[in-house]
């Protein structure tokens, strides 16, 4: 091996052992006994203990909050509903208009706000709606008289053509009543809450109140009279236009009651029930009689709507 080869590779191995020389020594046990004492001493941070907190139930869709939504805010709480009711309307008096009407169909709308208890245990309310009641009836019964005026065209298509009104009056049965009204009205619940909110709670009602309405009779022409003698020639033309309808404005007042339920949905409620009604129209179409100028029936009806 040449000289310089030799002086090389003791170079490296001055220069390894300096390195290695220079580390830390290792420690000795005592030293490591040391250390474990002293990591034992610490303070032990405690541990963080989070307490779940329960979920808000009223941040879902949950029946049970409604009954708080709808009946507790500031010890009381006013809400709205929108009903609708549809059944049969009996004519129940007796009289002219009365005899030759069927049985009818009734349909009410309405909106109503409540106030209740601060129990929950009844609410007063009123309420505004627009009501419509439909009757058939008997045409072949007299029951309506109107004046009319005959035009008698004589000479027609010459240069003598005339016209003479006569006076003359009709004698019509009624085809079919219809009336409309608008009401204004109080009433007053009362209820009975279950245990389980999400379950059926129970009412019982009562209401009364005034309508304002119209009424427009369909009419069918059964005679004619005539207050003078008809001179009627050949070539002469008899121009009726009849009026087959006779009009009211009518007052009624009426009182009812109803039972039924509402289910609790989150924010609302939903209603179901029975009602039924006592009214009496104050009606006075050109009648043949004079003696009767009212109208009276009985409603019995199915509710359902919505309570928010």
């Amino acid at each position: 091996m040449k000289r310089w080869q030799r002086l090389a590779g003791m170079v490296l191995l001055l220069t390894w052992t300096s390195t290695g020389l220079a580390q830390d020594p290792l420690p000795t046990p005592r030293e490591l006994d040391r250390e474990r004492s002293v990591a034992v001493a610490r303070p032990v941070p405690e541990p963080i203990h989070i307490v779940p907190q329960p979920a808000d139930p009223c941040s879902t869709c949950n029946p049970a909050c409604n009954l708080n939504w709808l009946y507790v805010r500031y010890g009381l709480k006013n809400s709205f509903d929108i009903y609708a009711r549809v059944g049969p309307a009996f004519i129940t008096s007796g009289g002219d208009l009365d005899d030759v009407l069927h049985t009818g169909i009734a349909a009410d709308f309405g909106v109503r706000t409540f106030l209740y208890r601060p129990d929950r245990s009844a609410g007063w309310y009123g309420e505004l709606g627009v009501d419509y009641i439909f009757n058939n009836a008997n045409p072949a019964v007299p029951v309506i008289e109107q004046g009319v005026n005959v035009e008698i065209v004589e000479n027609v298509g010459t240069f003598f053509q005339t016209t003479n009104v006569v006076p003359a009056r009709d004698i019509c049965g009624i085809t079919e009543l219809h009336r409309v009204y608008a009401k204004i009205g109080l009433g007053y619940q009362r209820y009975w809450w279950t245990d389980a909110p999400e379950g059926l709670h129970y009412y019982v009602d009562f209401n009364a109140g005034l309508r304002l309405g119209h009424a427009h009779a369909s009419l069918s022409l059964l005679d004619r009279i005539y207050f003078q003698e008809l001179d009627v020639g050949e070539g002469d033309v008899v121009v009726t236009r009849p009026v087959l309808r006779a009009t009211d404005f009518i007052k009624n007042f009426y009182v009812g009651g109803g039972i039924g339920l509402m289910i609790p949905y989150c924010g609302y409620d939903v209603m179901a029930g029975l009602h039924w009604e006592y009214s009496h129209d104050i009606i006075r179409l050109p009648m043949i009689s004079n003696r009767d100028d009212g109208l009276d029936q009985v409603k019995v009806q199915i509710l359902a709507g919505v309570r928010w």
